[in-house]
């Protein structure tokens, strides 16, 4: 899967707006959370607190070590079902206070995903 993000650690370091210290980010279709090793230092130093969400538990348990492991507990919310639903959009904050929202691979993924477009 790596191959079919190049540069992805570029996009995460470099473009996302760091420099304008984001406080809400949601990751959509986080998987393992991957994304968030790219940028740790950015997520600790803007204090960003960080909402990934996935249609699975057993990726998400994945993810929960793995931000474990890279002493981000305190920043990170995981939030488990379909992004589309009420009930899990309201385990989200409000919309307009979201500072920046990625979904690395994950669009085509998302029932019903032309919606999700």
């Amino acid at each position: 899967r790596e191959g079919l993000l190049p540069d992805r650690d570029n996009l995460l370091q470099y473009v996302v707006p760091w420099t304008t210290s984001p406080k809400t980010w949601v990751s959509v279709g986080c998987g393992t959370a991957r994304d968030i090793e790219y940028v740790v230092k950015h997520v600790k130093e803007n204090k960003t607190n960080v909402y990934l969400c996935d249609l699975s538990k057993e990726l998400l348990g994945i993810a929960r070590d793995r931000v474990k492991s890279l002493g981000l507990t305190p920043y990170v919310t995981f939030v488990e079902g379909d992004i589309n639903k009420a009930e899990v959009q309201k385990k989200l904050p409000p919309m307009g206070s979201i500072d920046l929202v990625t979904c690395s691979y994950c669009l085509t993924m998302i029932p019903p995903w032309k919606k999700a477009a």
